[in-house]
């Protein structure tokens, strides 16, 4: 069950990008790539919405670490893809979402902490949301592709699908 519920907020730190005018114009006056960063958020969100764990590590540096609640950190790209094909062995996620709050960096650094949403089911299991946050550090690859390098997240709550469609939030 813990894999279950972690792998969701890690997952979801990667996934939508800078969505609010205003923090797309910060994002834009500190010199940083949102669009890019946008682009390799909806891509990871893709391949977390299609349950391929091989296609999520490619987002990963080859150093990567990977922090989850309850989990000892994850270095390495193939950890983070071990974990990520666990995880989704059991799990499927119907929709998942998370928009970055913060981000500061340049070049070929960029640091974003947000919040982010999920909804899944694990096999057997009625769908849950699951609410958080996250803090991802991205570095840019010799090819010009961004990456994960840290990626972090805390899980602040989960309730079943049906307690948050009778009005129950965070």
């Amino acid at each position: 069950m813990a894999l279950k519920l972690t792998v969701g907020w890690l997952l979801a730190a990667v996934v939508a990008g800078c969505s609010a005018p205003a923090e797309r114009a910060a994002a834009a006056s500190a010199g940083l790539d949102s669009a890019g960063l946008g682009q390799a958020r909806s891509a990871f969100q893709r391949a977390v919405l299609a349950n391929d764990a091989s296609r999520l590590a490619e987002f990963y540096a080859d150093s990567a670490a990977f922090m989850v609640p309850g989990l000892p950190t994850l270095r390495g790209r193939s950890a983070i893809e071990g974990f990520f094909g666990r995880a989704l062995a059991t799990t499927h996620y119907d929709s998942f979402e998370f928009e970055p709050v913060v981000m500061t960096g340049g070049g070929g650094v960029v640091s974003e902490v947000g919040h982010q949403q999920d909804v899944s089911r694990a096999a057997g299991k009625p769908p849950q949301t699951a609410y958080g946050r996250y803090m991802i550090t991205w570095v840019r690859s010799p090819a010009g592709e961004w990456r994960m390098m840290m990626d972090a997240t805390v899980v602040d709550s989960i309730r079943p699908l049906a307690a948050d469609r009778t009005g129950a939030r965070r």
